[in-house]
C-alpha cells in the first residue's frame, strides 16, 4: 500500500527509523545432538531502509534442511558438498527471500528431519547491538560494467580505485535472475586456525563483493584485490567470544558499504595483518 507518500514492502525495513545508523551482528550454530560435526552462523545487518538476514552452515551432512527462528519454520535450504545457505532482504531482492519477521531476540536453529543439528541455543541477536562502520553515504546510480568491470573512461582496476566501474548496470542480469561466485580463503600459514569466505554477487538491483574472516585476533587487517588496497577488515570479538570480521563493497553506493569501484573477479584476494598475509585465494571470474 501507498500511504503519505510512502511504500510497504511487507518486510521488517519498513519499521525502521529514519535516522537508523548501520548495524552488523553474527551469532555461532553449535551441534545441537550427538553425532553432529557441523557448525554455522546467523548474520543480521541493517541500514537506513535495507535489513538482511543470511545463514550459513558448513559441515553437515548433505540434503535438506530447515531454519527455526523463535520456534518458527522461516524457510528451507539444501546443503551440497558439506555447504549451505539461506538469504532474506528487505526489500526483497532477487536471489534472496523477504525478510518479514524479526531474527532478532530469537533463538535461531536448524533441523533436518530427525529434529534440531544446530543451534544458537541462549545466544541471541539483539535489537541495539550495532558494531558500527562503512560509508554512510548513498548513491543510487549504477556504473559498473557487465562483463570485466573496465571503464570506457578508462578508469577501474587497470587505473586505481575509487574512480568508477563503468557506464552502467544496463541488462547486466535479466530481470529475476541472479548470479553469483563464492571461495574460500587459503591460509597461508602466518595465523594457522585463520578462515576466510569470498562471495560477489549480482541481480538486477546491485552488485555486491564481501569478504569475511574468522578465528583471528580482534584488530585491524588490509584487503588487496589485484595487489590494490581495498579496504580494511575490522575483525571484532563477539559476545560469545569469536572474533569475525566482514567488510562488503557495493554499486550502487549503499549506507554503510564501500562503493564497489574495481573488479575482484579473476583477480587475487588478500588479507593481510601488519602486511604479511594470512589468507588468499585467486577468485574465479566466473
Amino acid at each position: 500500500a501507498d500511504i503519505m507518500n510512502t511504500h510497504c514492502s511487507g518486510g521488517i525495513s519498513d519499521d525502521m527509523h529514519a535516522d537508523a545508523m548501520f548495524g552488523e551482528q553474527r551469532l555461532e550454530l553449535l551441534p545441537a545432538r550427538d553425532g553432529i560435526n557441523g557448525s554455522g552462523y546467523a548474520r543480521y545487518e541493517d541500514f537506513p531502509g535495507h535489513s538482511e538476514f543470511e545463514l550459513k552452515i558448513e559441515g553437515l551432512a548433505d540434503g535438506d534442511y530447515h531454519l527455526y527462528s523463535g520456534m518458527r519454520l522461516r524457510g528451507d535450504f539444501t546443503v551440497e558438498n558439506g555447504r549451505g545457505k539461506i538469504e532474506y532482504a528487505s526489500p526483497a531482492e532477487d536471489g534472496k527471500m523477504m525478510l518479514n519477521f524479526d531474527p532478532r531476540g530469537m533463538q535461531i536453529e536448524v533441523h533436518d528431519a530427525s529434529g534440531v543439528v544446530l543451534s544458537s541455543f541462549d545466544e541471541m541477536l539483539e535489537h541495539d547491538d550495532h558494531h558500527y562502520g562503512g560509508n554512510h553515504d548513498n548513491d543510487d546510480d549504477h556504473n559498473y560494467d557487465c562483463q570485466d568491470g573496465s571503464d570506457p573512461g578508462g578508469h577501474g582496476m587497470g587505473g586505481g580505485m575509487g574512480d568508477g566501474m563503468g557506464d552502467g548496470m544496463g541488462d547486466c542480469v535479466e530481470d529475476g535472475e541472479f548470479n553469483e561466485i563464492e571461495a574460500s580463503l587459503d591460509n597461508t600459514g602466518v595465523l594457522p586456525d585463520a578462515r576466510g569466505h569470498a562471495e560477489w554477487e549480482m541481480n538486477t538491483h546491485r552488485v555486491q563483493f564481501s569478504v569475511e574472516i574468522e578465528h583471528v585476533p580482534a584488530g585491524l587487517y588490509t584487503l588487496k584485490v589485484g595487489g590494490e588496497e581495498a579496504g580494511v577488515i575490522d575483525a571484532f570479538e563477539m559476545h560469545s567470544g569469536a572474533v569475525f570480521g566482514h567488510i562488503s563493497f557495493r554499486d550502487p553506493e549503499s549506507y554503510g558499504m564501500r562503493h564497489l569501484d574495481f573488479e575482484p573477479r579473476g583477480q587475487k584476494i588478500e588479507v593481510l595483518l601488519q602486511n604479511q598475509p594470512i589468507l588468499e585465494v585467486d577468485f574465479p571470474a566466473e
